[in-house]
Protein backbone atom coordinates (compact mmCIF):
# COMPACT_ATOMS: atom_id res chain seq x y z
CA UNK A 1 0.00 0.00 0.00
CA UNK A 2 3.13 2.60 0.44
CA UNK A 3 4.49 1.80 -2.80
CA UNK A 4 1.17 2.61 -4.54
CA UNK A 5 0.40 5.88 -2.64
CA UNK A 6 4.08 7.03 -3.30
CA UNK A 7 3.07 6.47 -7.04
CA UNK A 8 -0.17 7.86 -6.79
CA UNK A 9 0.91 11.06 -5.44
CA UNK A 10 4.15 11.47 -7.98
CA UNK A 11 1.64 10.35 -10.55
CA UNK A 12 -0.91 13.15 -9.47
CA UNK A 13 1.34 15.76 -9.94
CA UNK A 14 2.86 14.66 -13.09
CA UNK A 15 -0.68 14.09 -14.68
CA UNK A 16 -1.45 17.70 -13.42
CA UNK A 17 1.08 19.18 -14.80
CA UNK A 18 0.02 17.67 -18.01
CA UNK A 19 -3.40 18.75 -18.39
CA UNK A 20 -2.24 22.09 -17.82
CA UNK A 21 -0.18 22.06 -20.76
CA UNK A 22 -2.17 20.01 -23.30
CA UNK A 23 -5.45 18.77 -23.21
CA UNK A 24 -13.15 15.54 -26.25
CA UNK A 25 -15.05 17.83 -23.51
CA UNK A 26 -14.90 16.13 -20.24
CA UNK A 27 -13.45 17.63 -16.78
CA UNK A 28 -10.07 16.58 -16.05
CA UNK A 29 -9.52 17.95 -13.00
CA UNK A 30 -12.12 20.30 -10.54
CA UNK A 31 -10.99 22.64 -7.56
CA UNK A 32 -13.25 24.51 -5.11
CA UNK A 33 -12.76 27.08 -2.69
CA UNK A 34 -15.64 28.24 0.45
CA UNK A 35 -18.08 30.78 0.01
CA UNK A 36 -16.41 34.10 1.13
CA UNK A 37 -18.68 34.60 4.71
CA UNK A 38 -17.14 30.46 5.10
CA UNK A 39 -13.86 31.92 4.49
CA UNK A 40 -14.17 34.41 6.75
CA UNK A 41 -15.15 32.55 9.27
CA UNK A 42 -12.86 30.44 9.02
CA UNK A 43 -10.11 33.10 9.23
CA UNK A 44 -11.37 34.74 12.10
CA UNK A 45 -11.88 30.87 13.91
CA UNK A 46 -7.76 30.71 13.58
CA UNK A 47 -7.42 34.85 14.30
CA UNK A 48 -9.02 33.60 17.63
CA UNK A 49 -6.62 30.94 18.77
CA UNK A 50 -3.53 33.12 17.90
CA UNK A 51 -4.69 35.82 19.92
CA UNK A 52 -5.95 37.84 16.97
CA UNK A 53 -9.59 38.69 18.13
CA UNK A 54 -12.72 39.91 15.56
CA UNK A 55 -9.82 39.05 12.39
CA UNK A 56 -13.28 38.98 10.25
CA UNK A 57 -14.04 42.55 11.34
CA UNK A 58 -10.59 44.03 10.23
CA UNK A 59 -11.36 42.27 6.66
CA UNK A 60 -14.19 44.05 6.70
CA UNK A 61 -12.76 47.18 7.58
CA UNK A 62 -9.87 46.82 4.66
CA UNK A 63 -12.83 45.96 1.97
CA UNK A 64 -15.04 49.11 2.89
CA UNK A 65 -11.72 50.87 2.46
CA UNK A 66 -11.04 50.38 -0.55
CA UNK A 67 -14.24 50.03 -2.00
CA UNK A 68 -15.41 53.42 -0.16
CA UNK A 69 -18.03 51.67 1.85
CA UNK A 70 -20.06 49.42 -0.56
CA UNK A 71 -18.38 46.44 -0.56
CA UNK A 72 -18.14 43.46 -2.26
CA UNK A 73 -20.91 44.27 -4.91
CA UNK A 74 -21.67 42.44 -7.20
CA UNK A 75 -20.41 39.11 -5.18
CA UNK A 76 -22.39 36.40 -3.70
CA UNK A 77 -20.80 35.84 -0.50
CA UNK A 78 -23.13 32.58 0.96
CA UNK A 79 -21.80 30.29 -1.98
CA UNK A 80 -18.75 28.24 -3.37
CA UNK A 81 -15.98 29.22 -5.69
CA UNK A 82 -14.59 26.88 -8.03
CA UNK A 83 -12.50 26.09 -11.27
CA UNK A 84 -13.35 23.43 -14.23
CA UNK A 85 -10.85 22.19 -16.44
CA UNK A 86 -11.82 20.72 -19.41
CA UNK A 87 -10.06 19.03 -22.46
CA UNK A 88 -11.39 20.18 -25.30
CA UNK A 89 -10.12 19.10 -29.02
CA UNK A 90 -6.49 19.05 -27.87
CA UNK A 91 -7.22 22.14 -25.66
CA UNK A 92 -6.79 23.43 -22.04
CA UNK A 93 -9.86 24.80 -21.63
CA UNK A 94 -10.18 26.65 -17.78
CA UNK A 95 -13.79 28.20 -16.71
CA UNK A 96 -13.87 29.94 -13.35
CA UNK A 97 -17.11 29.84 -11.31
CA UNK A 98 -17.42 32.93 -9.21
CA UNK A 99 -20.71 32.99 -7.42
CA UNK A 100 -22.74 36.41 -8.20
CA UNK A 101 -25.59 38.77 -8.71
CA UNK A 102 -24.63 40.76 -11.18
CA UNK A 103 -21.22 40.33 -12.94
CA UNK A 104 -20.96 43.86 -14.47
CA UNK A 105 -21.08 44.86 -10.31
CA UNK A 106 -18.22 42.44 -9.62
CA UNK A 107 -15.81 43.49 -12.63
CA UNK A 108 -16.09 46.57 -11.04
CA UNK A 109 -15.79 45.38 -7.65
CA UNK A 110 -12.56 43.72 -8.77
CA UNK A 111 -11.18 46.99 -10.11
CA UNK A 112 -11.18 48.69 -7.33
CA UNK A 113 -8.89 46.88 -5.87
CA UNK A 114 -6.60 47.29 -9.22
CA UNK A 115 -6.39 43.40 -9.36
CA UNK A 116 -7.98 44.45 -13.28
CA UNK A 117 -8.71 47.52 -14.95
CA UNK A 118 -12.86 47.98 -15.56
CA UNK A 119 -14.17 45.32 -17.84
CA UNK A 120 -15.90 46.05 -21.37
CA UNK A 121 -18.92 44.99 -22.64
CA UNK A 122 -18.38 42.69 -25.64
CA UNK A 123 -20.93 40.63 -27.49
CA UNK A 124 -23.27 40.25 -24.63
CA UNK A 125 -20.06 39.58 -22.67
CA UNK A 126 -17.72 41.57 -20.40
CA UNK A 127 -14.30 41.72 -21.23
CA UNK A 128 -11.95 41.56 -18.82
CA UNK A 129 -8.50 42.33 -19.32
CA UNK A 130 -5.38 40.34 -16.81
CA UNK A 131 -2.03 41.56 -15.38
CA UNK A 132 -0.22 39.18 -17.88
CA UNK A 133 -1.67 40.45 -20.93
CA UNK A 134 -4.56 37.54 -21.64
CA UNK A 135 -8.43 38.14 -22.35
CA UNK A 136 -11.10 36.82 -20.29
CA UNK A 137 -14.84 36.53 -20.66
CA UNK A 138 -17.20 37.04 -17.92
CA UNK A 139 -21.22 35.92 -18.09
CA UNK A 140 -23.56 35.85 -16.21
CA UNK A 141 -25.11 31.80 -15.63
CA UNK A 142 -27.69 30.46 -12.84
CA UNK A 143 -25.84 32.54 -9.79
CA UNK A 144 -22.61 32.85 -11.16
CA UNK A 145 -20.01 34.83 -13.14
CA UNK A 146 -18.74 32.03 -15.34
CA UNK A 147 -15.49 33.39 -16.71
CA UNK A 148 -13.88 31.57 -20.20
CA UNK A 149 -11.15 32.13 -22.59
CA UNK A 150 -13.76 33.20 -25.39
CA UNK A 151 -16.93 35.05 -25.16
CA UNK A 152 -18.76 32.09 -26.72
CA UNK A 153 -17.52 29.50 -24.71
CA UNK A 154 -20.09 26.55 -23.71
CA UNK A 155 -21.68 27.79 -20.12
CA UNK A 156 -22.13 24.79 -17.03
CA UNK A 157 -25.94 24.26 -16.99
CA UNK A 158 -25.68 23.74 -12.90
CA UNK A 159 -22.17 25.37 -11.72
CA UNK A 160 -22.51 24.04 -8.86
CA UNK A 161 -23.16 20.48 -9.86
CA UNK A 162 -20.08 20.71 -11.57
CA UNK A 163 -18.02 20.70 -8.28
CA UNK A 164 -19.21 17.15 -7.86
CA UNK A 165 -19.73 17.64 -4.09
CA UNK A 166 -16.55 18.88 -2.99
CA UNK A 167 -17.52 22.16 -1.82
CA UNK A 168 -20.12 20.41 0.65
CA UNK A 169 -16.73 17.97 2.03
CA UNK A 170 -13.70 20.76 2.27
CA UNK A 171 -12.87 23.76 2.21
CA UNK A 172 -10.29 23.16 -0.18
CA UNK A 173 -11.31 20.51 -2.91
CA UNK A 174 -8.71 19.10 -5.76
CA UNK A 175 -10.37 16.45 -7.92
CA UNK A 176 -7.98 14.76 -10.85
CA UNK A 177 -10.04 12.47 -13.32
CA UNK A 178 -7.69 10.33 -14.61
CA UNK A 179 -9.88 8.65 -17.03
CA UNK A 180 -10.89 11.48 -19.09
CA UNK A 181 -7.19 12.53 -19.75
CA UNK A 182 -6.33 11.20 -22.95
CA UNK A 183 -3.93 8.62 -23.57
CA UNK A 184 -0.65 9.97 -25.59
CA UNK A 185 -0.74 12.67 -22.49
CA UNK A 186 -0.51 9.46 -19.85
CA UNK A 187 2.16 8.02 -21.90
CA UNK A 188 4.27 11.31 -22.26
CA UNK A 189 3.83 11.78 -18.21
CA UNK A 190 4.99 7.75 -18.27
CA UNK A 191 7.95 8.39 -20.37
CA UNK A 192 8.68 11.51 -18.20
CA UNK A 193 8.71 8.99 -15.36
CA UNK A 194 10.55 6.17 -17.19
CA UNK A 195 13.48 8.85 -18.18
CA UNK A 196 13.99 9.81 -14.47
CA UNK A 197 13.94 6.34 -13.11
CA UNK A 198 16.28 5.04 -15.71
CA UNK A 199 18.75 7.31 -14.43
CA UNK A 200 18.27 6.63 -10.88
CA UNK A 201 19.05 2.95 -11.88
CA UNK A 202 22.08 3.59 -13.28
CA UNK A 203 23.33 5.64 -10.44
CA UNK A 204 22.65 2.67 -8.15
CA UNK A 205 24.16 -0.22 -9.89
CA UNK A 206 24.96 -2.39 -13.16
CA UNK A 207 23.81 -5.59 -11.69
CA UNK A 208 20.57 -5.51 -13.04
CA UNK A 209 18.95 -5.56 -10.18
CA UNK A 210 17.89 -1.81 -10.12
CA UNK A 211 16.78 -2.00 -13.82
CA UNK A 212 14.60 -4.52 -12.84
CA UNK A 213 13.32 -3.03 -9.97
CA UNK A 214 13.32 0.07 -12.10
CA UNK A 215 10.73 -1.55 -15.05
CA UNK A 216 8.50 -3.20 -11.83
CA UNK A 217 7.79 0.64 -10.73
CA UNK A 218 6.76 1.75 -14.18
CA UNK A 219 4.77 -1.09 -14.59
CA UNK A 220 3.37 -0.18 -11.33
CA UNK A 221 2.52 3.22 -12.48
CA UNK A 222 1.62 2.18 -15.87
CA UNK A 223 -1.53 0.27 -13.91
CA UNK A 224 -2.48 3.45 -11.95
CA UNK A 225 -2.88 5.72 -15.36
CA UNK A 226 -5.01 3.32 -16.85
CA UNK A 227 -6.65 1.77 -13.59
CA UNK A 228 -7.29 4.53 -11.39
CA UNK A 229 -10.67 6.92 -11.77
CA UNK A 230 -10.72 9.90 -9.30
CA UNK A 231 -7.81 10.84 -7.02
CA UNK A 232 -9.23 13.79 -4.66
CA UNK A 233 -7.30 16.06 -2.21
CA UNK A 234 -9.17 17.91 0.20
CA UNK A 235 -9.13 20.27 3.43
CA UNK A 236 -11.47 21.45 5.74
CA UNK A 237 -11.26 22.94 8.71
CA UNK A 238 -14.09 21.76 11.51
CA UNK A 239 -15.18 25.17 13.68
CA UNK A 240 -17.88 22.54 15.10
CA UNK A 241 -15.92 20.05 16.49
CA UNK A 242 -12.52 22.39 16.76
CA UNK A 243 -10.42 20.06 14.37
CA UNK A 244 -8.81 20.37 10.65
CA UNK A 245 -8.05 17.02 8.73
CA UNK A 246 -6.75 16.95 4.98
CA UNK A 247 -7.54 13.71 3.06
CA UNK A 248 -6.14 12.12 0.03
CA UNK A 249 -8.88 10.15 -1.65
CA UNK A 250 -8.09 7.32 -4.73
CA UNK A 251 -10.50 5.32 -6.47
CA UNK A 252 -10.34 2.61 -9.07
CA UNK A 253 -11.56 1.68 -12.63
CA UNK A 254 -14.90 -0.54 -11.41
CA UNK A 255 -14.03 -4.21 -12.01
CA UNK A 256 -10.20 -3.50 -12.54
CA UNK A 257 -7.30 -5.11 -11.03
CA UNK A 258 -6.81 -1.90 -9.14
CA UNK A 259 -10.33 -2.14 -7.73
CA UNK A 260 -9.67 -5.65 -6.56
CA UNK A 261 -6.49 -5.10 -4.51
CA UNK A 262 -8.12 -1.58 -3.04
CA UNK A 263 -11.44 -3.78 -2.43
CA UNK A 264 -9.40 -6.05 -0.44
CA UNK A 265 -8.43 -3.10 2.00
CA UNK A 266 -11.88 -3.91 3.39
CA UNK A 267 -11.03 -7.25 4.72
CA UNK A 268 -8.21 -6.51 6.96
CA UNK A 269 -7.82 -8.25 10.20
CA UNK A 270 -4.97 -7.67 12.78
CA UNK A 271 -3.97 -10.40 15.78
CA UNK A 272 -2.22 -7.25 17.03
CA UNK A 273 -4.91 -5.05 18.16
CA UNK A 274 -3.78 -4.49 21.74
CA UNK A 275 -1.02 -2.18 21.06
CA UNK A 276 -3.86 0.45 20.58
CA UNK A 277 -4.66 1.83 23.71
CA UNK A 278 -6.67 5.23 25.01
CA UNK A 279 -3.99 6.35 27.13
CA UNK A 280 -0.92 5.80 24.82
CA UNK A 281 1.21 8.47 23.66
CA UNK A 282 1.68 6.89 20.26
CA UNK A 283 0.14 4.01 19.08
CA UNK A 284 0.09 2.02 15.50
CA UNK A 285 -1.68 -1.27 13.87
CA UNK A 286 -1.56 -2.39 10.03
CA UNK A 287 -2.97 -4.90 8.69
CA UNK A 288 -3.57 -6.33 4.92
CA UNK A 289 -2.83 -8.29 1.37
CA UNK A 290 -0.37 -7.96 -0.93
CA UNK A 291 -1.14 -8.48 -4.38
CA UNK A 292 1.17 -10.82 -6.84
CA UNK A 293 2.34 -7.90 -8.66
CA UNK A 294 3.35 -5.94 -4.91
CA UNK A 295 4.49 -9.13 -3.86
CA UNK A 296 7.29 -9.26 -7.05
CA UNK A 297 8.50 -5.85 -7.39
CA UNK A 298 9.16 -5.76 -3.05
CA UNK A 299 11.12 -9.27 -3.24
CA UNK A 300 13.10 -7.42 -6.31
CA UNK A 301 13.64 -4.10 -3.80
CA UNK A 302 14.67 -7.05 -1.32
CA UNK A 303 17.14 -8.86 -3.16
CA UNK A 304 18.75 -5.20 -4.40
CA UNK A 305 19.29 -4.13 -0.43
CA UNK A 306 20.64 -7.42 0.18
CA UNK A 307 23.16 -7.07 -2.31
CA UNK A 308 23.84 -3.64 -1.37
CA UNK A 309 23.99 -4.64 2.04
CA UNK A 310 26.88 -7.39 1.46
CA UNK A 311 28.97 -4.01 0.00
CA UNK A 312 28.43 -2.11 2.89
CA UNK A 313 29.97 -5.03 5.13
CA UNK A 314 32.85 -5.72 2.40
CA UNK A 315 33.80 -2.30 2.79
CA UNK A 316 33.05 -1.38 6.29
CA UNK A 317 36.40 -0.53 7.32
CA UNK A 318 35.13 -1.15 11.46
CA UNK A 319 35.22 -4.52 10.64
CA UNK A 320 38.17 -5.97 9.62
CA UNK A 321 38.23 -9.67 10.50
CA UNK A 322 37.38 -11.97 7.97
CA UNK A 323 35.56 -13.96 10.05
CA UNK A 324 33.58 -10.93 11.81
CA UNK A 325 32.16 -9.66 8.68
CA UNK A 326 31.47 -13.28 7.66
CA UNK A 327 29.25 -13.49 10.59
CA UNK A 328 27.52 -10.48 9.86
CA UNK A 329 26.51 -11.22 6.12
CA UNK A 330 25.55 -14.46 7.67
CA UNK A 331 23.12 -12.74 10.15
CA UNK A 332 21.96 -10.76 7.34
CA UNK A 333 20.98 -13.49 5.30
CA UNK A 334 18.71 -14.84 7.70
CA UNK A 335 16.98 -11.94 8.89
CA UNK A 336 16.51 -10.98 4.87
CA UNK A 337 15.36 -14.72 4.32
CA UNK A 338 13.07 -14.51 7.22
CA UNK A 339 11.94 -10.95 5.25
CA UNK A 340 11.31 -12.79 2.18
CA UNK A 341 8.95 -15.46 3.37
CA UNK A 342 7.01 -13.17 5.10
CA UNK A 343 6.70 -11.05 2.03
CA UNK A 344 5.84 -14.27 -0.11
CA UNK A 345 2.95 -15.04 2.55
CA UNK A 346 1.40 -11.61 1.15
CA UNK A 347 0.34 -10.55 4.45
CA UNK A 348 0.98 -8.11 6.67
CA UNK A 349 0.13 -7.05 10.48
CA UNK A 350 1.35 -5.45 13.12
CA UNK A 351 1.37 -2.83 16.15
CA UNK A 352 3.19 -0.13 17.75
CA UNK A 353 2.45 1.23 21.20
CA UNK A 354 4.65 4.31 22.92
CA UNK A 355 3.51 5.64 26.62
CA UNK A 356 5.53 8.91 27.58
CA UNK A 357 6.09 11.30 30.30
CA UNK A 358 8.19 13.12 32.50
CA UNK A 359 11.11 11.27 32.61
CA UNK A 360 9.38 8.08 31.30
CA UNK A 361 9.70 6.50 27.33
CA UNK A 362 8.24 2.99 26.90
CA UNK A 363 7.94 1.14 23.40
CA UNK A 364 6.57 -2.15 22.34
CA UNK A 365 6.65 -3.38 18.87
CA UNK A 366 4.64 -6.66 17.38
CA UNK A 367 4.48 -7.73 14.09
CA UNK A 368 3.66 -10.89 11.87
CA UNK A 369 6.52 -13.17 10.26
CA UNK A 370 6.65 -16.01 8.55
CA UNK A 371 9.10 -17.78 10.25
CA UNK A 372 9.75 -17.09 13.46
CA UNK A 373 12.07 -19.77 14.56
CA UNK A 374 14.90 -18.44 11.59
CA UNK A 375 14.22 -15.02 13.02
CA UNK A 376 15.15 -16.58 16.23
CA UNK A 377 18.31 -18.67 14.57
CA UNK A 378 19.57 -15.13 13.40
CA UNK A 379 19.15 -13.51 17.05
CA UNK A 380 21.26 -16.17 18.27
CA UNK A 381 24.17 -15.60 16.11
CA UNK A 382 23.80 -12.27 16.61
CA UNK A 383 24.13 -12.48 20.32
CA UNK A 384 27.16 -15.14 19.98
CA UNK A 385 29.12 -12.06 17.93
CA UNK A 386 28.05 -9.41 20.54
CA UNK A 387 29.52 -11.37 22.89
CA UNK A 388 32.83 -12.66 21.00
CA UNK A 389 33.23 -9.17 19.74
CA UNK A 390 35.08 -6.95 22.22
CA UNK A 391 34.45 -3.58 20.63
CA UNK A 392 30.71 -4.88 20.60
CA UNK A 393 30.45 -6.31 23.95
CA UNK A 394 32.09 -2.93 25.49
CA UNK A 395 29.25 -0.97 24.07
CA UNK A 396 26.33 -3.39 24.34
CA UNK A 397 25.74 -6.74 26.57
CA UNK A 398 23.25 -10.05 24.81
CA UNK A 399 22.45 -12.18 26.75
CA UNK A 400 20.19 -14.96 24.92
CA UNK A 401 16.45 -16.96 26.36
CA UNK A 402 16.10 -14.26 28.91
CA UNK A 403 12.74 -14.89 29.45
CA UNK A 404 9.62 -16.61 27.47
CA UNK A 405 6.43 -15.99 27.89
CA UNK A 406 3.16 -17.58 25.88
CA UNK A 407 6.25 -19.64 23.84
CA UNK A 408 7.77 -15.99 22.97
CA UNK A 409 11.11 -16.96 23.30
CA UNK A 410 12.82 -12.91 24.28
CA UNK A 411 16.58 -12.41 24.36
CA UNK A 412 18.11 -9.10 26.04
CA UNK A 413 20.28 -6.18 24.36
CA UNK A 414 21.49 -3.72 27.32
CA UNK A 415 22.73 -0.86 25.65
CA UNK A 416 25.28 1.66 28.02
CA UNK A 417 23.41 5.16 27.55
CA UNK A 418 25.99 7.69 27.95
CA UNK A 419 24.09 10.67 28.11
CA UNK A 420 22.92 12.24 31.19
CA UNK A 421 19.76 13.39 29.71
CA UNK A 422 18.89 10.16 28.79
CA UNK A 423 19.84 8.50 31.36
CA UNK A 424 17.26 9.84 33.31
CA UNK A 425 14.93 8.24 30.70
CA UNK A 426 16.36 5.04 30.71
CA UNK A 427 18.88 4.72 33.08
CA UNK A 428 22.54 3.56 33.19
CA UNK A 429 21.59 1.10 29.90
CA UNK A 430 18.96 0.78 27.55
CA UNK A 431 17.52 -2.56 27.75
CA UNK A 432 15.86 -4.20 24.28
CA UNK A 433 14.07 -7.19 24.56
CA UNK A 434 13.80 -9.08 21.28
CA UNK A 435 11.45 -12.15 20.96
CA UNK A 436 10.24 -14.71 18.83
CA UNK A 437 7.28 -16.68 18.45
CA UNK A 438 6.30 -19.35 15.99
CA UNK A 439 5.04 -16.55 13.12
CA UNK A 440 5.84 -13.49 14.93
CA UNK A 441 8.16 -10.91 16.00
CA UNK A 442 8.46 -8.89 19.09
CA UNK A 443 10.57 -6.07 20.23
CA UNK A 444 10.26 -4.03 23.78
CA UNK A 445 12.34 -0.62 24.99
CA UNK A 446 12.39 1.33 28.00
CA UNK A 447 12.03 0.83 32.15
CA UNK A 448 9.36 -0.94 32.14
CA UNK A 449 8.85 -1.81 28.22
CA UNK A 450 8.55 -6.11 28.86
CA UNK A 451 5.65 -5.64 30.62
CA UNK A 452 4.15 -2.79 28.59
CA UNK A 453 4.66 -5.38 25.96
CA UNK A 454 3.08 -8.39 27.24
CA UNK A 455 0.01 -6.08 28.56
CA UNK A 456 -0.07 -6.17 24.49
CA UNK A 457 0.34 -9.71 23.95
CA UNK A 458 -2.36 -10.24 25.99
CA UNK A 459 -4.96 -7.71 24.93
CA UNK A 460 -4.51 -9.12 21.49
CA UNK A 461 -4.72 -12.63 22.38
CA UNK A 462 -8.30 -11.66 23.76
CA UNK A 463 -9.39 -10.96 20.51
CA UNK A 464 -7.38 -12.40 17.49
CA UNK A 465 -8.02 -11.83 13.73
CA UNK A 466 -10.15 -8.61 14.76
CA UNK A 467 -11.39 -6.58 12.21
CA UNK A 468 -9.12 -3.34 11.84
CA UNK A 469 -8.54 -0.67 9.58
CA UNK A 470 -5.82 -1.20 7.24
CA UNK A 471 -3.26 1.43 8.84
CA UNK A 472 -3.95 3.69 12.11
CA UNK A 473 -1.42 5.96 13.66
CA UNK A 474 -2.57 8.08 16.60
CA UNK A 475 0.61 10.73 18.37
CA UNK A 476 -0.95 12.28 21.69
CA UNK A 477 1.51 15.20 21.76
CA UNK A 478 0.46 16.07 25.57
CA UNK A 479 2.95 13.01 27.19
CA UNK A 480 5.15 13.48 24.52
CA UNK A 481 5.90 17.17 25.02
CA UNK A 482 6.31 16.72 28.63
CA UNK A 483 8.33 13.86 28.03
CA UNK A 484 10.61 16.34 26.11
CA UNK A 485 10.37 19.49 28.52
CA UNK A 486 11.40 17.51 31.50
CA UNK A 487 14.77 16.32 29.98
CA UNK A 488 15.40 19.54 28.15
CA UNK A 489 13.49 22.53 30.22
CA UNK A 490 12.52 25.14 28.42
CA UNK A 491 10.14 27.85 28.83
CA UNK A 492 8.82 27.84 25.37
CA UNK A 493 8.34 23.56 25.90
CA UNK A 494 7.04 24.15 28.97
CA UNK A 495 4.49 26.41 28.03
CA UNK A 496 3.20 24.07 25.28
CA UNK A 497 2.98 20.92 27.17
CA UNK A 498 0.73 23.06 29.59
CA UNK A 499 -1.26 24.02 27.03
CA UNK A 500 -1.44 20.67 26.00
CA UNK A 501 -2.39 19.65 29.56
CA UNK A 502 -5.04 22.12 29.33
CA UNK A 503 -6.84 19.83 26.43
CA UNK A 504 -5.47 16.61 27.03
CA UNK A 505 -8.13 13.49 25.06
CA UNK A 506 -8.11 16.22 22.38
CA UNK A 507 -4.70 16.83 21.77
CA UNK A 508 -3.89 13.91 18.93
CA UNK A 509 -3.04 14.21 15.75
CA UNK A 510 -4.63 10.92 13.42
CA UNK A 511 -3.51 9.37 10.42
CA UNK A 512 -6.13 6.91 9.12
CA UNK A 513 -6.91 4.35 5.95
CA UNK A 514 -10.32 4.11 5.39
CA UNK A 515 -11.56 1.49 2.61
CA UNK A 516 -14.44 3.23 -0.10
CA UNK A 517 -16.40 2.25 -2.63
CA UNK A 518 -13.46 0.69 -5.78
CA UNK A 519 -11.35 2.63 -3.01
CA UNK A 520 -9.71 4.36 0.02
CA UNK A 521 -9.16 7.52 1.77
CA UNK A 522 -6.00 8.53 3.76
CA UNK A 523 -7.19 11.36 6.11
CA UNK A 524 -4.68 13.20 8.69
CA UNK A 525 -6.37 14.99 11.66
CA UNK A 526 -5.26 17.26 13.92
CA UNK A 527 -7.76 17.80 17.15
CA UNK A 528 -8.61 20.34 18.89
CA UNK A 529 -6.26 20.45 21.65
CA UNK A 530 -3.31 20.93 19.11
CA UNK A 531 -4.87 23.75 17.45
CA UNK A 532 -5.34 25.54 20.79
CA UNK A 533 -1.99 25.23 22.00
CA UNK A 534 -0.65 26.15 18.72
CA UNK A 535 -2.69 29.10 18.70
CA UNK A 536 -1.20 29.66 22.35
CA UNK A 537 2.30 30.00 20.95
CA UNK A 538 1.22 32.43 18.85
CA UNK A 539 3.63 35.39 18.20
CA UNK A 540 0.23 37.45 18.97
CA UNK A 541 0.05 35.27 22.03
CA UNK A 542 3.78 35.76 22.83
CA UNK A 543 4.11 39.54 22.61
CA UNK A 544 1.19 40.07 24.38
CA UNK A 545 2.89 38.54 27.81
CA UNK A 546 3.33 34.47 26.17
CA UNK A 547 0.45 32.03 26.65
CA UNK A 548 -2.26 32.42 28.65
CA UNK A 549 -2.55 30.19 31.62
CA UNK A 550 -3.59 26.55 31.17
CA UNK A 551 -7.05 27.11 33.36
CA UNK A 552 -7.87 29.86 30.95
CA UNK A 553 -7.70 27.78 27.87
CA UNK A 554 -11.57 26.68 26.42
CA UNK A 555 -11.90 23.36 28.04
CA UNK A 556 -12.28 20.31 25.49
CA UNK A 557 -15.62 19.29 24.69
Amino acid sequence: MKKFLQCTIAASVLLIGAVMAHAQTKPVLVVTAPSFDELLADVDFVGGLAGQQNAKGMIEGMIGGFTQGQGLKGLDRSKPIGVVVNIDNGNFVPTILIPSNNAKDLTDTLSKFNVVPPATPDGGALKVMLPNGMEVFVRDSNGYAVVTQTKDATLPADPVTAFGGLNTTYDIGIRVFLQNVPAQMKQMAIGQIRGVMEYAAKQQGEDGLAEKNMQDQVKAIEKLFNEADQITLGWKLDRTAKNTFLDFTFTGVPGSSLDKDLQSLADAKTNFSGFTTSNAAVTANFAGKMSAENIAQTINSLEQAKANIEKSIDNDEDLKDENTKKQVKTIATQVIDVLEKTIKSGKSDGGVLVMAGPNMLQTAVGFFVADGAGLDAALRNLVKLAQNDPEFSAHVTAKPDQETYKDIKFHLFSVKVPEEDAQRLFGETLDVYVGTGKDSAYVAAGKGGLELLKGAIDRSAMAPAKATLPFQLTIALAPIVECIATQHPNPQVEAFAKALAANKGKDRILVTEKPISSGATVRIMVEEGVLQAAGEMSPARMNAGGPRPAARLAPAR
